[in-house]
């Protein structure tokens, strides 16, 4: 067999398994068994004894996804204790712990938005401007800026009620920690020069 595309390679009892990409043209010898990682992954969660001995007693040639030493490391340290319920609740904890990220990067979303609402409202308040709602702050804020000949950086505040807008309304995924963080800092920034102003 080519070497292309494999992934993962171990042998155990006279067995050769392996990870391929795909398994569409391969010559399968006898002794061989290949799985695609989302097999893998299907037979480890379905609690394949054979396959889950193999990967904890075998012998590890290469492992490019990682897959086969991570879970003979959780096999060895008892957090696959051979059930089929104990893996399902690790990946559940997998999936409860990236949620909270999601709700983590949420509330900064929401704390960059909201800060630049109420500077905003704030700025408009002092200038006796009328407030108005979030969506027209940012064309709201050109024209008190141009009519007051303020400096203040009105595209950024524009960038974040329109980032957290069309989050809202399920136009764009949730942004990158990156981009949160450069959001935040734009917040923040546009708020000290909006208390500049006051």
């Amino acid at each position: 067999m080519s070497k292309n595309g494999v992934k993962g390679e171990w042998s155990y009892e006279g067995k050769k398994y392996f990870i391929v990409e795909a398994k569409t043209g391969l010559k399968i010898n006898e002794g061989e068994i290949y799985f695609t990682p989302k097999e893998l992954i299907e037979e480890i969660v379905g609690h394949n004894r054979t396959l889950l001995l193999s990967i904890k007693n075998g012998k590890i040639k290469t492992d490019y996804l990682n897959l086969i030493y991570s879970t003979r490391r959780n096999l060895e340290s008892g957090e696959m204790v051979g059930t089929k319920e104990a893996i399902l609740r690790k990946f559940k904890k997998i999936s409860f712990h990236f949620e909270n990220i999601k709700k983590i990067k949420y509330k900064i979303l929401d704390n960059a938005y909201m800060s630049v609402v109420e500077s905003s409202q704030a700025l408009f308040l002092v200038k006796g401007v009328k407030i108005i709602s979030p969506r027209n702050v940012p064309d709201k804020l050109k024209e008190v800026k141009k009519k007051f000949k303020l400096k203040l950086d009105v595209d950024s505040a524009k960038e974040i009620i329109q980032t957290f807008k069309d989050y809202e309304h399920s136009k764009i995924p949730l942004p990158s920690g990156k981009d949160l963080d450069l959001l935040m800092k734009k917040s923040k920034k546009f708020q000290e020069e909006v208390k500049g102003l006051l």
